[in-house]
């Protein structure tokens, strides 16, 4: 596969709110969500990794819930049209089966997995309503730009085309997780069925 790497997967979201202290919650909270779980990421954690007071949290967001649906909005509306960018261009260099090959390797490498918050914001959004009405909105948001971007797309086909690619990025992580031996398969054991489809 070509050497081409999602490094924004890995490293710490550019946040730039304007406010340095939240910036910094923001950064917190993805991360200790992403290294020790939702329940795990205490507020007083958030704040100390944040180098900030617990107070601080409370000034911006009425809870851990509201900071953290916060964070993975603003870390989404960044990341998906990253990931796109990404895609296109090496769709057009490769084609679509390395592509995909290329998207499930970058999911699946070990420092995105252990620090990113993805399975964590799909566990907490199955129990809380408003973190999924957000992700449903982000994830209609950027259907419509990517549809508004390439005319040619059907809109039923592109939405489609943007739910595999995330089912692919969250199913990858997840597999990795559960079945950390589901690494060592070919990637065209997922991407020929995928293709064929």
């Amino acid at each position: 596969l070509p050497k081409a790497y999602l490094q924004h997967l890995a490293d710490d979201i550019p946040f730039n709110t304007g406010d340095p202290i939240h910036d910094a919650l923001l950064t917190s909270v993805l991360r200790l969500v992403g290294t020790s779980g939702y329940d795990g990421a205490t507020t007083a954690r958030i704040a100390r990794d944040a180098k900030v007071s617990e107070a601080n949290i409370f000034l911006r967001h009425a809870s851990k819930l509201d900071l953290f649906i916060d964070a993975s909005a603003r870390h989404h509306a960044l990341g998906f049209p990253a990931n796109a960018e990404f895609q296109q261009r090496l769709e057009e260099q490769h084609g679509a089966g390395i592509t995909e090959a290329v998207m499930i390797r970058e999911f699946l490498r070990p420092k995105f997995i252990t620090s990113a918050p993805f399975s964590e914001e799909l566990r907490v959004s199955w129990h809380d309503e408003g973190l999924l009405h957000k992700q449903e909105e982000q994830f209609q948001a950027f259907v419509e730009q990517q549809s508004a971007a390439n005319p040619d797309w059907h809109p039923t086909l592109s939405a489609a085309r943007v739910h595999v690619g995330l089912a692919t990025g969250y199913g990858a992580g997840l597999l990795a997780i559960l079945v950390p031996e589901a690494g060592s398969l070919p990637f065209d054991v997922v991407t020929i069925p995928l293709l064929d489809s």
